[in-house]
């Protein structure tokens, strides 16, 4: 999935404002970008056009980007813990695990795409679970 459609305006702004500090404060100084761009092995440019606003990392990149920062995902998106009631919403945790498996299979760069296939069946269902679960409480 494009995150460049994905993501409104706005949460574009905030998603980039959350990379930055979290960049500030796992790689404090000058070159913080090229040191970054090395950890997660790619180019300098690209993470210039990231801190810029030109072009969001797509869920994969952002995935690792989290994990490079030293931030969970949901941080870098813009939800606060409460949100996600401290990282145990297993409907939120697992439509960002299924957008990142989806995006690997769209690319065809998956290394074992039986496994993920199974992989993403269990995840939908784990979400449809989810669902219904959440519209009963409502």
């Amino acid at each position: 999935m494009n995150t460049n459609d994905f993501f409104k305006d706005q949460q574009k702004k905030r998603i980039i404002a959350n990379v930055r500090s979290a960049l500030a404060k796992q790689f404090p100084g000058a070159g913080s970008g090229r040191r970054l761009a090395e950890a997660m092995g790619v180019s300098p440019a690209t993470v210039s056009r990231w801190l810029s606003g030109k072009k969001l990392p797509d869920l994969e990149q952002l995935n690792r980007l989290a994990k490079t920062l030293g931030e969970p995902l949901h941080c870098l998106l813009g939800y606060s813990d409460d949100s996600v009631m401290r990282g145990k919403n297993p409907l939120f945790d697992n439509a960002i695990k299924l957008s990142i498996l989806a995006e690997r299979i769209r690319r065809g760069d998956d290394p074992r795409p039986r496994e993920t296939r199974q992989l993403v069946k269990r995840l939908k269902k784990t979400i449809a679970r989810a669902r219904s679960f959440v519209a009963m409480r409502e």
